[in-house]
This record gives C-alpha cells, structure tokens and sequence, in this order.
C-alpha cells in the first residue's frame, strides 16, 4: 500500500464529516487492491484520531481511502478482500441464525461472525460463529444485543435524562448526559468510584478536571437560584425555601456529623433542623424530646418526694420540741410556787 502524497488538499474536511477529503487534486484510493480507486462519493483522509468501528487505524495514518474500502475496513478490521473471514458467503449459508430474526432471508449482506471482530467496540465473542443478516449486525453494533425489546442497562439510564450526582445544582438540565462505565481514564482521573452513573455535561466536566464532584460551597442566594429545592424526601415545603444550603464534606456546624449528607441540598430549615438535632427526623426529634420531658417529670417527683420526706421530718421536730418545751415550763412554775409559799 502506498502512502498518501501529503498536500494542502488532503487536509481538507467535507461538509460535516471530519477526515473526508473534498479537494479535486485528491481522487484515488491509497490501497492497491482497491478496484474502483477514482470512483467513490467521498474519500477519506486517515489520521490519529479515526477510531471507527473500533478498529485499530494505526497502520494506514496518512492514507487516503475511497467510501468503500473506509467503510470495509470499519467492519472487517482490514482491506484484504482474499481474507477468508471476508469471503462472501454461499447462498445456502445465506440466512441469520438469530432466531429472532424477522425476516431471516432477506438481506442485501449477511456477516459471519468471527472471533477478531471489534466493530462498535462490542464484545462479539458471543456470536462466534453465528451468521447475521445486515439488520442485526447493525443492531448488535449499535446495542450490543440482538433483542429488540432488551436495551442494555446504559441506554436505559440515558434515556432517564437526569444526572444521578446529588448534589447536581441542574440535573435535568444538560445539552448531553454520559453514562460512566467506571473504565475511563480521561484526564487522569479514576472514574471507577462513579461506574454506572449518569452525569451531566457539567458533572462530567468538572470531574474530569478535578477528580471530585463536590463544588466549593455556593452562597445560598446562588442555591436558590439553581436547585430550588431540597433533597431531603420528608421535607415539609421542599421548594418553599428562600435559602438553600449545599452540604461540604467538612461540614461541621453544630458540632454534628454531617459526612452522610455530603453533597445533598438542604433547605434552611432542614439544615438549621440538623444542626441543632443531628437528625432530619422531626418524630425522632420529638420523641426524643418527650424522653427528655418524662425523664424531667420523674426527677421532678423523686425531688418532691424527698422533700416532702425531709419536712414532714421537720416538722415532727418542732412537734417534739415544743412538747418537751411545755414540760419544761410546768415543772419550773411548780418550782416557783413552792418558793414563795
């Protein structure tokens, strides 16, 4: 194969498909075995960033390809049409085996799947063997499935349309959501923590370039402004706040533990209600509180009582007392009587 002339023509994209060429001066297909290399509807120039089909590119950077041969390669992983696994198939083996299949016998292709094949980047090992009609091929290379009814579990978060961060200020409002498969790398970052989550285009973003979900703590005025409402599921007027707060993995205020609400928005009341509680159950607050008021009330009792034990002792004193007293006076009257007589 002989490598494409490098020309300001090459460089050219078409309409809105990045590495077709467009010029004039470019009008052959760079692979030798291509039997019609003038004549296609597009040419593709092939450099770093092709990854179609999930096909490894690297050896044809530089080159240029017809329609054709760009859309062979996408699908077989090579250009070598003597290739076995890329023989056309004899007309008795000519039918999808997917049972499901609607309409077995009617394709203008039909692929044998082999064991190399990576097109869309979906493990086909599955199918080894299996021979499939165009429409099923291409379904599976789009879902990963043959089954039309089963979507894989990524399509069906994406379809939801919401970011599944907590402490996403807008999570229902994105241009795009992406589906975290926990294999990423982008940005240098370890994705694996988030496996299975959706973000949203800002969520993503800023993980890419932090490595962490959690914004800085927003002004209230600002939380309000975005989220408008508060997470917690008991809250009595979720959206009837004038002030929200977004809770930092440092939170420390009242002294309470506020490491399982990280990330959560709170309103000012839910907020000043933990604070001051440690918890967002108003009824165990409240029975907390009547605890605290028996426990009160039998102290209380226990403090009449010995009170009351402590006067009537008192006062069986003061009976003693004054009895003894009274004899007391009796006798010297006695005494002083007999004096005078």
């Amino acid at each position: 194969m002989e490598a494409c002339a490098k020309s300001d023509a090459a460089e050219h994209v078409c309409g809105t498909r990045k590495g077709d060429i467009k010029s004039k001066a470019v009008k052959r297909c760079s692979y030798e075995g291509c039997k019609r290399p003038s004549e296609t509807c597009r040419f593709h120039h092939i450099h770093v960033k092709v990854t179609a089909g999930g096909q490894d590119w690297s050896p044809l950077l530089g080159n240029v390809l017809c329609d054709s041969c760009y859309v062979y390669f996408t699908i077989h992983g090579t250009l070598d049409r003597s290739d076995k696994r890329s023989q056309p198939l004899a007309p008795s083996a000519r039918r999808c085996t997917y049972a499901g299949c609607v309409k077995p016998h009617e394709s203008s292709r039909f692929h044998q799947i082999h064991v190399g094949i990576t097109a869309g980047e979906q493990d086909w090992g599955v199918l080894a063997g299996s021979v499939l009609c165009g429409s099923c091929f291409n379904h599976f290379k789009t879902h990963g499935t043959l089954d039309r009814c089963q979507k894989p579990s990524h399509v069906l978060a994406l379809r939801a349309k919401r970011c599944t961060f907590a402490g996403c200020p807008k999570p229902l409002d994105s241009r795009k959501f992406h589906f975290i498969d926990g294999k990423s790398t982008a940005g240098g970052q370890d994705w694996s923590s988030l496996a299975g989550s959706v973000l949203c285009d800002s969520c993503r973003v800023y993980f890419r370039k932090q490595g962490t979900l959690q914004r800085c703590r927003q002004k209230p005025e600002l939380l309000a402004a975005s989220a408008g409402r508060c997470a917690y599921s008991e809250c009595s007027k979720p959206a009837g706040s004038g002030q929200l707060h977004t809770v930092d993995e440092g939170e420390k205020a009242g002294g309470r533990d506020w490491s399982n609400l990280a990330g959560r928005v709170l309103c000012e009341d839910c907020h000043a209600h933990y604070s001051a509680h440690g918890t967002l159950d108003r009824a165990a607050t409240r029975r907390q509180g009547s605890a605290k008021d028996e426990g009160s009330a039998s102290a209380a009792a226990k403090l009449l009582l010995c009170l009351g034990g402590r006067l009537q002792d008192a006062i069986k004193e003061v009976q003693e007392g004054s009895s003894h007293g009274g004899h007391h006076d009796h006798h010297g009257a006695k005494r002083r009587g007999e004096r005078s007589v």
